[in-house]
């Protein structure tokens, strides 16, 4: 809990120290009401590392905890309220006109009222606070140096992968006796069945590493038509699976070619129309997929205990492979209960035990030192690091990521806080989080630990994708930048990498599955690319909200007021009955959900009603055609997903009014015809991901986010002509154009200045990475893209008519990576590639002309790319 305080408490002083805040605070002549609250909040800070180390024997000191994150919550709405007065001010400024703006006069916005009201505001707050501290001092609490609370204290780092290899250690003798189960030969005599080899051990023992031993072995790859992965969860749904199912199928055709990750790319931004179909067109699918192919399947992490659930997706399986097929198909269930492997077994059931201790210290080693032999060197760190192996009792998940902490320490003494910690001593009872965990955990700097606890709004199983996580922790507030030249966005990256470098996060796609690096940095640029989270690491992340997060289901009926942050996987008819307010609700969205929610106009009508203070809306997948002119009251609103409302066709004009709104998602909403008026009034839009059924772009008013960082344009149908106004996105940092299949051109100043627009000066762009996928009418690349030519460092270019690539491509300067994919008109790279020092990576596939011009070593043209440390070109 005290860590969790702390984080609270550092946004507030960290939001208060940006040059940004100074100056609003200043212009509201609330500067001096500002640096007391800061001042209080800072003394109580200095308590609460004392507070963390005592937390776990006195739990008056977690309820005391509890009371001063409320207050800290209060003051931050305080600080948005003025932000948000402050925006629309500046709208005001920028855009309102003469009627509007006596309006806002003789309202509660007026100046002098308004800064009355908060000066009281923050008086009250800052007395609440400081009585709090002063009820501190009964716990015997002692201020300790804040130095040790550094606001961006991050760890020392270095970026590693994930991929199976560098994390796995021992396991080899069950990992050839599951082999041998799955290529033995069927018996004559044996019925007509399916295989199935249950995996069980407790959490954080390797289960799911040990089948993706089997799963990535060459010998099952050569033996089995298809091999798929489910993760089941918690969630046994026999439709989702299915749609996984058949999803994967798709995926896999023509598995090891450079086709499967095209395809792959693709599926994943389609998936959801599988799980969107009817479950008897499912089952149709499946046979036609599964019935002449021998597979193996695997089920990870696997809870249902229900034998006839189990046994309908069973009979189901069985109903779509051949009578011949059948004993030569196979199925891996993992699973931590010993009742699920009882019910699905039909041969030797795998009981994992604990690493032997020779593995453990030998996985350990791996993960703390990385460099082979680098154990040896530091031989005082080696005896404390076995005596920490010691306490994690043979268990892999426990070890790897206690030894990814201590990868980055090279101080003897971290070490030894770690092994003395006081949390060993905590009881651990069967289904708790592991002591290791919670030490992994706490070692964490501030900012990482808010940012991991926040994945706790997510359902186990979760497929975490960084577009989709770090908007959500701007709109939290918790990156918070200690600069002007930094940007939430690229810290929310730094930290997303941390926590996977870290092993709280690994990745899904790519590099596991196919085994090719450029393959997996395509899937990155796109942002497809996929992470999941261990289950217990997922309990870790859970235990630390400490209840403020809940899930509304049928069976709710109560909401604790501690409650910050709602998911809802139906919506009950109590929840409309339920009064919220009080709760002061930061987060409520559809993130348990497989597929889509019919909802109702009684609940919209409620949710605009209760959430005053909500900053992060999530309504994707549901089904309805209008939404409630009513965006006007949620002034903290700062992230807004509404993909794959597929219904969907107008946005209200009440949208334009969310002026602190940092995130507008619309990937999905195939029949939006209409954006509302004003959107240029978005002016703090960060990220804006759309579909939509247009011709152009010019009448969203684009070139008014001036704060834009990333754009991805996904499906647009009908898009014809890309305008020149993206020229004006000076912030402007990522751009992906997807699947937008009638694409033919983007329009360029010269054309605008032709129809009598006046002639600007060219302005600099910051553009730093460049997609464009699926538009194989588009012939050629945009002009103003050269003003980028100093700051681009990734650009990918996938299935489209281009001939040529820009002259100016080798002057890029700082360009990294560059991936061709399926561009089969086009007939060389530019001259003079051998001058582009800068690059790093090049990828080619599917671009026959190419191919033949850069094979290695013997093309034509190989000179000019031989200078590339990792070139890939396909030769398929």
């Amino acid at each position: 809990m005290g860590e969790i305080v702390s984080g609270v408490g550092n946004i507030l002083l960290e939001k208060l120290a940006t040059k940004a805040y100074n100056e609003i605070i200043s212009a509201w002549g609330l500067k001096d009401d500002a640096e007391r609250l800061q001042e209080s909040v800072k003394l109580v800070n200095a308590l609460l590392l004392d507070a963390e180390d005592k937390q776990f024997k006195d739990q008056s000191i977690t309820a005391w905890l509890q009371l001063l994150k409320r207050a800290f919550y209060d003051a931050n709405i305080i600080l948005d309220e003025i932000e948000c007065q402050a925006n629309i001010s500046k709208v005001m400024k920028m855009h309102g006109c003469v009627s509007q703006k006596v309006r806002q006069f003789f309202s509660s916005s007026n100046p002098l009222v308004f800064r009355v009201k908060m000066a009281h505001k923050i008086k009250d707050i800052r007395e609440k606070i400081d009585e709090i501290a002063l009820n501190g001092n009964k716990f015997g609490l002692i201020q300790r140096s804040t130095n040790d609370m550094a606001l961006h204290k991050m760890l020392p780092w270095r970026e590693t992968h994930s991929s199976l290899p560098s994390r796995v250690t021992g396991r080899d003798e069950e990992k050839e006796h599951i082999i041998s189960l799955l290529m033995r030969e069927p018996s004559q005599s044996q019925s007509k069945s399916v295989d199935v080899i249950p995996i069980v051990a407790m959490g954080g023992c390797g289960k799911t590493t040990l089948a993706q031993l089997v799963f990535n072995d060459s010998r099952i790859a050569d033996h089995y038509d298809l091999i798929l992965w489910v993760h089941v969860s918690q969630d046994f749904d026999v439709k989702r699976i299915i749609s996984k199912i058949v999803t994967q199928v798709d995926d896999t055709k023509g598995r090891g070619g450079d086709d499967v990750i095209l395809g792959r790319l693709r599926t994943l931004l389609h998936e959801k129309l599988y799980e969107d179909m009817a479950l008897e067109r499912l089952k149709t699918l499946l046979r036609e997929k599964l019935y002449e192919k021998k597979f193996l399947l695997v089920l990870d992490d696997m809870w249902n205990e229900n034998a006839k659930r189990w046994h309908d997706l069973r009979d189901l399986l069985l109903d779509t492979i051949s009578e011949r097929n059948k004993n030569d198909c196979k199925i891996i269930v993992t699973t931590r209960s010993e009742g699920v492997a009882d019910i699905v077994k039909t041969v030797t059931k795998i009981s994992l035990q604990e690493l032997p201790e020779e593995e453990c210290l030998q996985l350990f080693f791996k993960c703390a030192f990385q460099e082979e032999g680098k154990a040896n060197q530091c031989p005082r760190l080696q005896e404390i690091g076995k005596e920490i192996v010691a306490k994690c009792k043979g268990l892999p998940l426990a070890i790897v990521t206690l030894g990814c902490i201590l990868r980055s320490q090279d101080d003897e003494n971290e070490w030894k806080r770690i092994r003395d910690s006081e949390i060993w001593e905590i009881d651990h009872q069967k289904g708790e989080i592991l002591p290791a965990l919670r030490l992994s955990y706490s070692q964490l700097p501030s900012p990482l630990k808010q940012c991991f606890s926040y994945c706790a709004l997510f359902p186990k199983g979760h497929e975490y994708r960084p577009i989709e996580l770090i908007p959500i922790w701007m709109a939290q507030g918790l990156l918070q930048p200690t600069n002007e030249n930094e940007d939430p966005v690229c810290l929310g990256e730094l930290y997303f990498r941390q926590l996977i470098s870290l092993s709280f996060f690994q990745s899904e796609d790519f590099e596991d599955e196919f085994g090719s690096p450029f393959k997996y940095e395509v899937g990155k640029v796109l942002g497809v690319g996929r992470y999941k989270m261990h289950a217990l690491i997922h309990d870790l992340a859970m235990s630390t909200m400490h209840g403020e997060t809940t899930v509304m289901s049928s069976a709710s009926t109560h909401v604790n007021e501690k409650v910050r942050h709602i998911s809802f996987s139906t919506i009950p008819d109590q929840l409309l009955s339920l009064s919220l307010k009080r709760n002061k609700v930061q987060s409520f969205g559809n993130w348990h959900t497989q597929g889509s929610i019919t909802t109702t106009e009684p609940f919209v009508k409620w949710m605009f009603k209760e959430f005053k203070y909500l900053r992060v809306l999530d309504l994707q997948s549901l089904a309805f055609l209008f939404l409630p002119d009513c965006f006007d009251k949620m002034k903290h609103l700062r992230y807004l997903n509404l993909s794959e409302c597929s219904e969907l066709k107008k946005l209200p004009n009440s949208i334009s009014k969310l002026y602190n709104l940092q995130t507008l998602i619309l990937v999905g909403c195939n029949a939006l015809e209409e954006l509302p008026k004003n959107l240029r009034n978005l002016f703090n839009l960060r990220i804006l991901m759309i579909t939509a059924q247009i011709t152009n772009l010019c009448f969203v008013d684009i070139r008014f986010f001036s704060y834009l960082q990333i754009l991805t344009i996904f499906s647009c149908y009908n898009l014809e002509v890309m305008p020149c106004d993206l020229s004006h996105l000076v912030s402007l940092k990522k751009l992906v154009i997807m699947d937008c299949e009638k694409l033919v051109r983007f329009e360029d100043e010269v054309e605008n200045e032709g129809r009598g627009k006046q002639n600007e000066v060219a302005k600099e762009m910051n553009l730093q990475i460049f997609a464009i996928a699926g538009s194989p009418m588009l012939i050629n690349l945009p002009n103003w893209l050269q003003r980028s030519a100093k700051t681009l460092q990734q650009i990918c270019i996938w299935d489209t008519s281009l001939t040529a690539l820009p002259e100016w491509l080798p002057n890029a300067t700082s360009l990294n990576s560059l991936y061709i994919l399926d561009c089969e008109e086009l007939l060389s790279l530019p001259e003079n590639m051998d001058h582009c020092g800068s690059l790093q990576k090049l990828g080619i596939s599917g671009c026959p002309n190419l191919r033949e011009r850069y094979k290695w070593d013997v093309g034509p043209e190989w000179s000019k790319i031989a200078h590339v440390p990792n070139v890939y070109v396909s030769f398929c």
